[in-house]
């Protein structure tokens, strides 16, 4: 019996074809994919470089500091981020004492993912507990809500645009439109 199912199957696909509207070739723009592609690869580069501000300065690393060294919950298969996170963090830190940054505490995308991704886990209990979590937490929050959500529509839209030139299509004019870099909120290396 599944050999009938395969076979009408493959009468049916041939039908289709012999009958439906021929699908049109796609004219490639070569040098729109070349164009979407470099400004996709230049992009993504730029965020693995880049470091986000978060807004608080030493304090606010120091107190992820603190909680990370001691508090977070992580399981068998975070450890590793966990202290890539913290070595980072801790250059960070040093970067400040040593006046490389004034008093701004700057995290990579990486890490700055992370770091949010264990803070969402976290549970407390209280009030004090919850505002002392909240001072460090909310600028970690801001700036993935600020920049690095920008930073991700800005490849969204990129991916868009490339995939769009590959089907043969033309990208909408405005596609960009309405997204900037904001230079003064990053350092990139």
């Amino acid at each position: 019996m599944e050999e009938n199912v395969d076979v009408e199957l493959t009468e049916n696909v041939e039908l289709v074809q012999q009958d439906g509207v021929p699908e049109p070739e796609k004219v490639l723009d070569e040098k729109a994919i070349e164009y979407w592609t470099e400004e996709y690869n230049t992009k993504l580069e730029q965020m693995q470089a880049k470091q986000y501000l978060i807004e608080g300065g030493v304090k606010v690393a120091n107190g992820v500091n603190a909680w990370l060294a001691t508090e977070a919950k992580w399981i068998y298969s975070e450890c590793i981020a966990v202290t890539k996170l913290m070595a980072e963090l801790e250059q960070s830190i040093k970067n400040i004492k040593e006046g490389k940054t004034g008093q701004k505490f700057y995290l990579s995308l990486g890490p700055l993912t992370a770091l949010n991704y264990l803070f969402q886990k976290t549970e407390g209990k209280g009030f004090h507990s919850a505002k002392k979590f909240a001072d460090i937490a909310i600028p970690i929050i801001d700036t993935m809500n600020g920049s690095v959500n920008k930073d991700n529509e800005i490849m969204k839209r990129l991916e868009f645009g490339l995939a769009t030139v590959k089907e043969g299509l033309e990208p909408a004019k405005d596609l960009m439109a309405g997204i900037e870099d904001e230079p003064e909120a990053e350092i990139t290396e």
